[in-house]
């Protein structure tokens, strides 16, 4: 293994430098590994309600699981309108449901 020195510093700098750039990558590599848990919890919580979704059976299950969103963070109530409802979701994608 062949190390890049920079000439114009000593090799305590030269030394210091690169435990600096280590330290920044190790810390990095810890949040990475826990945004990428986080991230997965999220899908898993988000197919959770993607399969619920799928078995609504009325109306009530509908406010069910929008209740659920909004206190999870995932939507805001927008407005109701006649026969539809409409939401925001926190990362700014819409949703329409209309009552069948």
């Amino acid at each position: 293994i062949t190390i890049k020195l920079n000439p114009k510093l000593h090799a305590s700098q030269n030394i210091e430098n690169y435990y600096k750039k280590y330290k920044k990558l190790k810390k990095s590599e810890t949040i990475n590994e826990q945004n990428i848990l986080e991230c997965t919890k999220e899908i898993e919580y988000l197919n959770s309600v993607l399969n619920n979704l799928d078995k609504i059976e009325n109306e009530n299950d509908i406010d069910e699981i929008r209740e659920e969103l909004v206190r999870s963070g995932y939507l805001k109530n927008v407005k109701y309108l006649a026969v539809e409802k409409a939401w925001t979701i926190a990362r700014g994608f819409g949703i329409i449901l209309k009552a069948f």
